[in-house]
């Protein structure tokens, strides 16, 4: 016929429907199978045609994907890779591992050198500017030594072997070596220069090195592969092992022991180098206590019935006396005198102390190095501090007792009849002190809050001052009655540990 006009529907299309126009351009945006109908009229008659699903629109998808224009190269050679991508790719990122470049942002990048043998990967990232896509290809190209160059390598049959066993090497060097030095760690023969050596035993037990040196005549190249061959234990060999809970401890610390032998032993001697018990016949000995410092061996023997076998491990067990904790303290023969008197100190520092420093302000002199600084004198009143610092080689301590001493001025002074006693040290836990009284002329009781007299050892210097030992009595609080010529003072003191 003569059609005059068109009337076309397409669904999932733009634009749907189109009229008047014999052969429209349609756009598909979204993935589907559609169909298309065709209505035609020559101004008498009309007509119509529909085909169903007649257009398929595919998802769109983006896709990286390339291919290199070879995947075998010999070292120093160079590959063009090709882009394979599917999408409307925008930009470009490639990732060429061992190679020169390492990267590019080129579609189509060339003359990439690898000039290292070597197995390596490439990767591909595309964008199309909203979204990516990578392709990885793993171990991808394959850079091959040149047939010509000198490069040292070898294998083994084997690389973990019981005890005693051997390994067979073969050289697999590249170039024309005329030369070959093997170096075995742990082998027998330790060296060989032999191209393929054969049998190595391995004898030792551990993990070992293996060198191999090669020559053309003109060059040399070394091939070291590190713990390439491993040594364990045959299950059935007899094999004495053992391990201990600690092996650094402190005079008196027990250790517990593990037998680890290999094999099947049905009897075991332990010896214990210093320790209680110093043998013992059980499998796993539990409980040997070190009393002394020093460092010592332990030894096992073992036997299946048929063999035997002993491991001696020297200086294994490292004991050391406890450490004492470095503390600095003191005490003094009066903390209240006149002007001109002199006064004594008392280191009562613990820890193992080699060195001391005193620093006596207001004092005569005013500093002192020995242990127990005696008749340091104050010619001035006034209120002064004490310090002393305490060394055991390696650590510091510092104990400052701010104010303690007070000198009085010899025209200010009162009888001493009159004055107050001075106690301390309150807590007290060996000794307390009673200064500032005619010691002739003064009694000392010591008192349960229950008012019984405790029965106490009380010394005097004749002077000046008294001193109770406390040392035996249990820690409680309890009431210190000193009775001078002219009063009784009455202080409640406290005993610690």
């Amino acid at each position: 016929g003569d059609p005059t006009s068109f009337t076309w529907t397409f669904a999932g299309g733009d634009p749907n429907i189109v009229t008047d126009d014999q052969h429209p351009q349609v756009a598909y945006n979204i993935a589907g199978s559609y169909d298309v109908q065709l209505e035609v009229s020559d101004g008498t008659n009309s007509s119509t045609e529909l085909k169903t699903s007649y257009i398929v629109v595919e998802p769109y998808v983006l896709n990286a994907d390339f291919e290199a224009s070879a995947v075998s190269v010999v070292a120093g050679g160079f590959i063009d890779f090709t882009d394979l991508s599917v999408g409307n790719v925008a930009g470009w990122y490639w990732s060429f591992n061992g190679g020169t470049p390492s990267s590019s942002t080129s579609q189509n990048p060339s003359g990439i050198v690898f000039n290292t043998p070597g197995i390596y990967t490439i990767s591909l990232n595309i964008t199309d500017g909203t979204s990516s896509d990578i392709e990885t290809k793993t171990g991808y190209i394959t850079v091959l030594n040149d047939p010509n160059e000198l490069v040292a390598n070898f294998s083994a049959n084997q690389t973990t072997i019981y005890q005693g066993e051997s390994v067979t090497f073969s050289d697999l060097s590249n170039g024309n070596p005329v030369g070959w030095y093997w170096s075995f760690q742990g082998g027998t023969p330790v060296s060989s220069y032999n191209q393929d050596p054969g049998e190595v035993v391995y004898n030792q037990l551990g993990t070992f090195n293996v060198v191999l040196d090669v020559t053309d005549g003109s060059d040399q190249d070394t091939e070291l592969k590190n713990d390439y061959i491993t040594v364990i234990p045959d299950p059935a060999a007899l094999y004495a092992d053992f391990s201990a809970n600690q092996t650094e401890i402190t005079t008196g610390d027990p250790v517990d022991f593990s037998d680890l032998s290999n094999g099947a032993p049905i009897g075991w001697y332990w010896t214990f180098n210093g320790g209680s018990p110093s043998y013992s016949t059980e499998q796993n000995p539990q409980h040997i206590v070190y009393n002394t410092a020093g460092s010592y061996e332990v030894q096992l023997n073992i036997t299946d019935g048929i063999s035997t076998d002993n491991e001696i491990k020297n200086n294994y067990i490292l004991v050391s006396d406890p450490v004492t904790s470095l503390n600095a303290d003191f005490s003094y023969s009066f903390s209240q005198i006149t002007e001109g008197d002199s006064i004594d100190f008392i280191d009562q520092s613990t820890g193992t102390i080699t060195d001391w420093y005193w620093s006596f302000e207001g004092g005569t002199p005013g500093n002192a190095s020995n242990q127990n600084p005696m008749a340091i004198v104050y010619n001035n009143p006034g209120t002064y501090s004490v310090s002393l610092q305490v060394s055991d080689g390696n650590n510091f301590d510092t104990e400052t007792k701010v104010g303690i001493i007070q000198v009085d001025s010899a025209s200010s002074v009162q009888s001493i009849e009159f004055r107050t006693p001075v106690v301390y040290p309150n807590p007290a836990s060996h000794v307390i002190h009673i200064e500032n009284i005619i010691a002739a002329e003064t009694d000392v009781c010591l008192y349960s809050l229950y008012g019984q007299k405790v029965d106490v050892e009380i010394v005097s210097d004749g002077v000046g001052s008294k001193w109770v030992n406390v040392e035996k009595l249990n820690n409680s609080c309890y009431l210190l009655e000193i009775k001078t010529r002219d009063k009784i003072f009455t202080r409640p003191v406290i005993l610690i540990p």
